[in-house]
């Protein structure tokens, strides 16, 4: 074979293989085009579906926030109501102990037993002749 001729067959199977990276190279550039594409139109539509439902819940988390600032003044006020309660309470309690004294605690405390045994529901008066049935220990004046 011929010098020259071995020199245009390589030189033929160079431009074969350029013209081969070429098409593919072109392929590639097409499919990642439509790629691409693909990519965003699943974006837009993605973005497009998910859109009203985070508006969904960025209300929601305000009316959270909302309820949980309701919820905590609440908290706040009946707590300063049960404070000026107690304190006032306690002042009517101290009160009531210095004007009826002693004795006047341990009548409150006798009315108090007639209402609870009346309305406690202790059961029916025994019988004539039957033993009443143990009590519970009584209550002083102090609750004790």
């Amino acid at each position: 074979m011929p010098a020259d001729t071995l020199q245009l067959t390589l030189l033929a199977v160079i431009a074969g293989a350029v013209v081969l990276t070429a098409v593919v190279q072109i392929a590639l550039l097409i499919g990642g085009i439509r790629l691409a594409r693909r990519v965003r139109e699943l974006a837009d539509t993605v973005e497009n579906d998910i859109r009203p439902a985070l508006g969904k819940f960025e209300r929601m988390s305000g009316e959270a926030a909302r309820a949980v600032t309701a919820a905590a003044d609440l908290a706040e006020q009946a707590k300063a109501f049960l404070e000026r309660f107690g304190v006032r309470a306690d002042g009517a309690l101290s009160a009531a102990r210095v004007v009826l004294g002693g004795r006047g605690m341990a009548a409150f405390a006798g009315v108090r037993a007639a209402v609870e045994s009346f309305v406690g529901g202790n059961g029916p008066a025994p019988a004539a002749g039957t033993p009443a049935p143990p009590r519970p220990p009584a209550e002083d004046a102090a609750g004790r």
